[in-house]
């Protein structure tokens, strides 16, 4: 299974309208937890396995947003190599 540069377009754009609904929700006061059980884009309801993937692309988002991304660290500079 393959894409081109419009599928790429489409997705970066999801990613975008995902953050900002997540972000919308936070300014709203609600309990971050809840988001995922609760959001919806009707945008792209129409998108294959939009149903079962939105819960779990929500948490991720939210996740990196809420957390931090994952695996995280400082910057601790150049390692030295043997």
């Amino acid at each position: 299974m393959g894409g081109n540069k419009q599928d790429a377009v489409e997705q970066l754009q999801f990613i975008r309208d995902l953050r900002n609904a997540i972000y919308a929700e936070f300014k709203k006061g609600i309990n971050p937890m809840t988001i995922p059980a609760t959001l919806k884009l009707p945008k792209y309801e129409n998108w294959a396995m939009y149903d079962q993937w939105l819960t779990m692309n929500t948490w991720r988002i939210l996740m990196d947003e809420y957390m931090g991304p994952f695996p995280w660290r400082p910057d601790q500079g150049p390692r030295e190599t043997k």
